[in-house]
Parts: C-alpha cells; structure tokens; sequence
C-alpha cells in the first residue's frame, strides 16, 4: 500500500519467464477485488504497446469514457489518466516490463499513477527505491507435485507408480510454473500417464518443448 510494486523472477539477474508473475498479480486483483473501486490490466512490453494498452483503457468494456471515440491516441491516453487520477482506490498492473525502453517509460509513467496501487510484472532487476520488489521463485517439490496432481485428475490414466513418477516429474521441470501447466495441459489433452510423459520428455524434449495448446494452457506461448 506504499508505493508501487514489481513482481520479478528470483532466479536469474533480469527475473525468470513463466514462474507465474502475470498469474500472481491477476490472482491478487480477484482476491482483493472488493477493495478496490477497478481493476486495471496494462501490457507494457515496448513503449507503444504502453500507450495503446492506456489508450485501451476508454474502451466501452473498462472505464467506458466518451474519448474511446477519439482518434488520436494521445488523447486517450490524457483521458484515462485523468480519470485515474480523479477516481482514487483503483488497482492497476502494467504486464511485461520485460526490456529498458519499456521500463523507462514506465518509470516516467508512475509520477501520474499516485491515487492508486500499481502492481508491475517483469524480468528486469534494476528499480528505483520507490519501487518495492518481490522476488517470485519457483514452486516447492511438493506445491508442484499437488499442482500436477489437480491439473491432471480425472484425465489421466492412474498407475501404480504415479507418485514416484510425478515427483521425478517435477525434478525435471524444475518446479517452473509454465513448465508444470505445459506438461498438465499436454498430459490431460493426450490422456496419458506421468510415466507417459517422461518418456516423451526424454526421447523427444524438442517436441515436448514446443508443444503448446493456447486453449488448454491459457497462456500464449509454448515453454520453448
């Protein structure tokens, strides 16, 4: 609640892809939804998609405001950050501040956001002081072992051998939380075991790698 604050991957300098900062953040928003009067979702990979994503925010389905017909964006943008500036209690998270550019304008951005909370998600390490970090790391062994267990039930071919497996499993995702939805996704679309699985990851990783089903994962790229 004091200032604005980034989400960033523990394990490597500039913070980890698909540990589950995007879910984190969006998880936060549902559960403190009653505490706040919006909640604002921005992506901010580049500059220009910061700008189109503020812009975005007329639109009739979010802040619904007479500018969402304007044709300039710049103007767009003035309007939605007037309204968050006169409409205090909001939540926002600006996505993916994954590159310099787009985390300079951000930083410059965050001078016109102080009648809310912001919640930034990125790879990048290096913030100012006002900015708090949390460091996400990956899932324990045993979070990542009941995780897949959930993500599979019901679709998955039960063997003997399950939880022998699916911790050897998770030991080779590295409890990666994309890692861990990719291998759910695939073995409840394909209806195979975790031994299955294993099998397919070791003789044929490329594959296993790339393999993505938006529809099923939620998510918009494969691990790969």
């Amino acid at each position: 609640a004091e200032g604005p604050v980034v989400i960033k991957g523990k394990r490597t300098i500039h913070g980890m892809g698909g540990v589950g900062k995007t879910r984190a953040a969006i998880e936060y928003a549902w559960k403190h939804a009653d505490d706040y009067r919006a909640l604002l979702f921005i992506s901010a990979d580049t500059p220009e998609a910061l700008h189109r994503s503020l812009a975005a925010l007329c639109g009739p389905l979010v802040l619904n405001l007479l500018e969402q017909n304007e044709k300039k964006q710049a103007l767009q943008v003035e309007a939605a950050l007037r309204w968050l500036k006169l409409h205090p209690g909001w939540f926002l998270i600006i996505d993916n501040v994954d590159n310099d550019e787009a985390a300079e304008e951000t930083k410059a951005l965050l001078a016109k956001l102080t009648t809310g909370h912001v919640l930034i998600t990125s790879r990048i390490s290096d913030w100012k002081e006002e900015v708090k970090a949390l460091d996400l790391d990956v899932l324990s062994e045993g979070a990542a072992i009941a995780f897949l267990d959930e993500r599979t039930k019901n679709r998955r071919p039960e063997k003997e051998d399950d939880h022998e497996k699916v911790a050897a499993l998770v030991q080779l995702l590295d409890c990666l939380a994309l890692a861990l939805e990719q291998a759910g996704a695939h073995i409840s679309t394909s209806a195979i075991s975790y031994a299955d699985y294993i099998a397919l990851w070791e003789s044929h990783r490329p594959d296993a790698l790339s393999w993505h089903d938006e529809e099923e994962m939620k998510y918009p790229k494969s691990l790969a």
